[in-house]
């Protein structure tokens, strides 16, 4: 971290000590921001999933590879899987939660 004296003062209007570019004050810890996926559900009258995220996405259009997505009739040991390559990304705007619309192929498997 860099800055420069006018960046703040305390309320005797002394101001903070210069950090200068060629001898920044480093980081105490760094802690990479993480996502993961913390819930889903799938409305099998519309065909709607919905996927909750613990952190907003973005830009979910561009930012989510659906065809990453694999639907499967079990947890454990599936005889049956679906990857959810065709269907389409209905939430536009940054959220947390993000609503998919299955193909009618998906929706047919489960």
């Amino acid at each position: 971290l860099a800055l420069t004296s006018m960046f703040v003062t305390d309320i005797c209007g002394n101001s903070v000590l210069d950090l200068e570019l060629s001898d920044p004050l480093p980081a105490n810890d760094f802690v990479p921001d993480t996502i993961s996926l913390v819930a889903f559900s799938i409305d099998m009258n519309s065909g709607g999933l919905l996927l909750t995220f613990s952190d907003e996405i973005s830009d979910p259009v561009s930012m989510l590879d659906l065809s990453e997505v694999v639907l499967q009739n079990a947890a454990s040991s599936p005889t049956e899987m679906i990857v959810v390559g065709s269907a389409i990304t209905l939430t536009t705007g940054a959220s947390q939660v993000i609503n998919v619309q299955l193909s009618r192929n998906e929706l047919w498997f489960l």
